[in-house]
């Protein structure tokens, strides 16, 4: 299995990887970049097709592109084309190997339901989603509207989120696909999000993940107590779990901490 530094599952899947959001606070973005490229490989074991909104790539199912890493190490590349939209088929079966039942996030290198995205490829992740059903699988996007256009499956094991970090974004609450579990993701949290003026809408949802940007980019913004402390008194109000990411400890204080799930939660 694939772990994961991310608290809030166990491990993380990426059939697909890369996004054009260009959100400037994207660690995704920064990690495909600092590991991508590759070395050895040849035209055969991937191919390039051209889309509206440019070039996207998908690998061999079989034959792997390498890269060389520190000591002459070489490893499959896990971002052969950096931060551009790739498809890797030979990942696609991963999650039927995995025998212990694992809270896993799809694609968190990437936004599995961006417009670029084909539509045979979500195909093929929940062909493998179906086949391996021990597992919960969590999705999340800025783009939820496609979660209704393409009809995901309302399956018990499965949770679409929709990504929200200002306040405008917050609407996108009422595209989320009705009578699935849903949640939303407010990470990073880069300005009051005003819960007073949605408080109807956390009747909608079933989880909240919140969470200020990591990283030392210059230009990151760190959140204020009140905006977090707004957001977690609204979702107490509705019953709504909150999970509050490690990034919000110096800000709220570990006494002010939530780690909650809408599941019941095993040990690792």
């Amino acid at each position: 299995m694939l772990k994961t530094k991310i608290e809030w599952c166990d491990s993380t899947w990426n059939p697909v990887t890369g996004c054009r959001h260009n959100c400037h606070y994207c660690y995704a973005k920064r990690i495909a970049e600092r590991f991508g490229g590759y070395e050895l490989g040849a035209d055969y074991d991937f191919k390039r097709i051209e889309s509206e909104s440019g070039a996207i790539f998908e690998t061999s199912p079989v034959i792997h592109l390498y890269k060389r890493y520190a000591g002459n190490r070489l490893a499959t590349a896990p971002y052969p084309f950096r931060f551009e939209p790739t498809f890797h088929k030979y990942r696609l079966d991963q999650p039927r190997k995995w025998i212990k039942p694992q809270n896993i996030f799809v694609c968190s290198m990437a936004d599995l339901f961006g417009k670029w995205v084909p539509d045979e490829w979500i195909h093929k992740v929940f062909d493998t989603c179906r086949n391996a059903p021990q597992h919960r699988y969590l999705f999340l996007t800025k783009n939820p509207g496609r979660y209704t256009q393409y009809r995901v499956p309302d399956d018990s094991n499965k949770w679409y989120g929709a990504s929200i970090t200002q306040e405008s974004e917050m609407r996108q609450f009422n595209v989320l696909p009705a009578g699935c579990n849903i949640f939303v993701s407010m990470e990073p949290v880069l300005e009051d999000l005003q819960p007073e003026k949605h408080n109807i809408l956390f009747r909608q949802i079933g989880w909240i993940i919140l969470g200020a940007e990591s990283g030392k980019r210059k230009d990151k913004v760190v959140p204020q107590a009140e905006w977090i402390k707004k957001i977690v008194w609204h979702a107490k109000e509705r019953e709504v779990p909150v999970f509050m990411k490690d990034s919000l400890i110096p800000i709220v204080g570990e006494e002010n901490m939530r780690r909650e799930f809408p599941w019941k939660r095993s040990a690792k």
